[in-house]
């Protein structure tokens, strides 16, 4: 303790953006899968199930499929950082989030943190930059929600 400020030194191994761009694609695939299967109307997919009609399906789960599209994916996110603070890509890759001290994140952080995710990819991905040049591998959703993406050992 340093007049009244904690000084603490870890010796994280930061995951680099590699690892981190492929649990992304890992994780996409697999909620994405899950709409294509299990949603009535995802992809025109239902048409087939359906005997060729269509029309009267994408009537009834039109909008409700396209909302799933993308609110899936931040409900599997949410779930995943909450929790485990990792999602089964992250898993694949053997790394995960974690507070600055290396702890798991509370699910307070989860939230903010998908918020923040969304709001770095929405122009043009400007947001996830920083992962390629900053010591230690942060994007600016992981600086506002105080969290550091890390190998796991």
């Amino acid at each position: 303790m340093t007049d009244g400020i904690r000084v603490t030194t870890h010796n994280f191994h930061y995951a680099p953006w590699y690892l981190r761009m492929a649990s992304i694609g890992i994780d996409l695939a697999i909620v994405w899968l899950v709409v294509l299967l299990l949603i009535p109307g995802s992809f025109r997919f239902s048409s087939l199930i359906a005997g060729g009609h269509y029309n009267e399906l994408i009537s009834f789960f039109g909008s409700f499929d396209g909302i799933w599209f993308w609110l899936l994916p931040v409900i599997y996110m949410l779930i995943f950082w909450a929790v485990l603070s990792r999602t089964p890509g992250m898993m694949l890759m053997k790394i995960k989030i974690a507070n600055y001290e290396g702890g798991n994140i509370s699910i307070l952080q989860a939230l903010l943190r998908v918020f923040a995710w969304i709001m770095a990819a929405i122009p043009l991905l400007i947001g996830f930059i920083p992962v390629f040049f900053s010591k230690k591998r942060q994007g600016l959703h992981d600086r506002l929600v105080k969290t550091i993406v890390i190998r796991k050992r």
